[in-house]
């Protein structure tokens, strides 16, 4: 699964894949579709999966990487605004959120649509899914400031 998104919605793209790899595997962020990320769309296939975010000033990056999916047989996923970007011409789904707000575009509606794309992966992972959490969790080092699991102190 690629994902990829615009100069503000990349933000939310990074939340979206950094979630999503934790329960499912082979999710990765494309920040540079036409850079340093092009190989990993000339390996898509038709069991890939390729959301792309693309609000309001629509971005020409987007339709064409929605353009390459498409032609790779890739499910084409296209998050966008109400107006609709013109990725969606070669979207398979189009998931339009209202995003109007001042003096920026508003992501509450958008961080929602987020949250609940991960939560229905989740749910239909089942097991593998938990599994792959609790590995992530097991391997991750990620230095906390508490520990749910204390240490014994070692005597001195």
């Amino acid at each position: 699964m690629l994902i990829s998104g615009g100069y503000y919605s990349v933000n939310l793209a990074e939340i979206l894949a950094l979630q999503l790899d934790q329960i499912i595997p082979n999710v990765s962020l494309t920040k540079e579709p036409f850079g340093r990320d092009s190989g990993k769309y000339m390996d898509l296939r038709k069991n890939s999966v390729v959301i792309i975010f693309d609000f309001r000033r629509h971005e020409l990056a987007s339709k064409k990487v929605a353009e390459i999916a498409k032609q790779r047989g890739a499910t084409v996923v296209v998050i966008t605004d109400q107006e609709l970007s013109p990725s969606a011409e070669n979207a398979d789904i189009v998931l339009p959120v209202a995003v109007e707000g001042v003096p920026f575009d508003s992501f509450a509606g958008l961080m929602v649509l987020v949250e609940a794309i991960v939560e229905a992966t989740f749910r239909l992972s089942r097991e593998s899914g938990l599994e792959r959490m609790k590995n992530w969790e097991e391997n991750i080092h990620a230095y906390r400031a508490f520990s749910t699991n204390p240490q014994p102190e070692e005597e001195s």
